[in-house]
């Protein structure tokens, strides 16, 4: 199984499959949450990509979003999507997409903990 690592990166000692989505990535998932017509096609393109496990650091996440956009000669560029937060998870999970299997660390966002692990079902 490959697991997503969703603003963690540091991966150093995991001994699975993983593709790194940081800041500084191309995101499968934020490209799934803009052009996707419905949780059910996000699901498709997460199993399509091999994807058995999304782990998620929010604490990074948010540290991030919130640091990271800035604007280049005209162009902006953002940390992380505005369209992939826990809410949208909680969609997902909703949706019978994404199962959370684990969670852990302190409230980052209302009721969303640092770290946590969903399955793709």
């Amino acid at each position: 199984s490959k697991v997503m690592l969703y603003g963690e990166a540091e991966a150093f000692y995991l001994d699975v499959d993983i593709e790194g989505q940081t800041v500084f990535d191309r995101k499968l998932l934020d490209e799934l949450a803009r052009n996707a017509r419905s949780p059910r096609e996000i699901g498709a393109g997460l199993k399509e990509a091999g994807f058995s496990y999304i782990f998620v650091n929010w604490a990074t996440f948010r540290r991030q979003q919130e640091s990271y956009r800035f604007e280049h000669e005209g162009q902006k560029h953002e940390g992380f999507s505005d369209l992939v937060t826990p809410a949208f998870f909680e969609q997902l999970s909703r949706a019978g997409i994404i199962k959370p299997v684990h969670s852990d660390g302190p409230e980052v966002y209302k009721e969303t903990p640092a770290y946590v692990l969903y399955q793709v079902r």
